[in-house]
């Protein structure tokens, strides 16, 4: 669910006892399954946050997301660039039908990817969040997203090209697999 929209890949698990943090979301168990509410807040958050916007989902048993309710603010434009989430996988030796939820791909917290220029110079580099989300903000152009080397994994997944037009309304989703190697 977190995966399924751009607009959550900067959102991490709540914490408590951090002053500031305005998007998390946290789970809960509840008898229909688990709830998930999902938070993004801005405008100075580390004051508490002028603006927020709360999504509460139910995931059932069979993994089906349903939406509960949805309050807040009206969201803020998103700039155009590039965001996704980086994953490793597979995780699990034998694939099933139907999928097991257990051998689902893992979110890459810490993996780095460059954002390169038409001429191959280097204007961001971003490091996945605790879910594996990133967000790249970009002027209209061409870029390359060049996945960097990550220990104990397969090579590197291949660049990816991708244009943000004059026009865009928001970033672009890239998604970024890593190879485990696991067969």
């Amino acid at each position: 669910m977190l995966r399924s929209t751009v607009q959550f890949v900067t959102v991490g698990p709540r914490d408590p006892a951090l002053v500031g943090q305005g998007s998390w979301y946290e789970a809960v168990s509840v008898a229909a399954g688990v709830q998930v509410r999902v938070r993004i807040g801005w405008d100075d958050c580390a004051a508490g946050c002028l603006h927020a916007h709360t999504w509460t989902y139910l995931v059932d048993a069979r993994g089906s997301v349903t939406l509960q309710a949805q309050a807040g603010d009206p969201l803020p434009p998103q700039p155009p660039g590039v965001a996704g989430f980086v994953m490793a996988g597979p995780v699990c030796p034998v694939e099933s039908y139907p999928p097991d939820p257990a051998c689902l791909d893992r979110p890459l917290a810490g993996a780095s990817l460059l954002v390169l220029d038409a001429t191959g110079g280097q204007v961001a580099r971003v490091v996945a969040g605790p879910v594996g989300g990133y967000l790249v903000p970009l002027p209209p152009g061409r870029y390359r997203l060049a996945p960097q080397p990550v220990p104990g994994l397969l090579g590197r997944p291949p660049a990816l090209d991708v244009e943000v037009a004059a026009d865009a309304t928001g970033p672009i989703r890239l998604d970024v697999v890593y190879d485990t190697g696991i067969r």
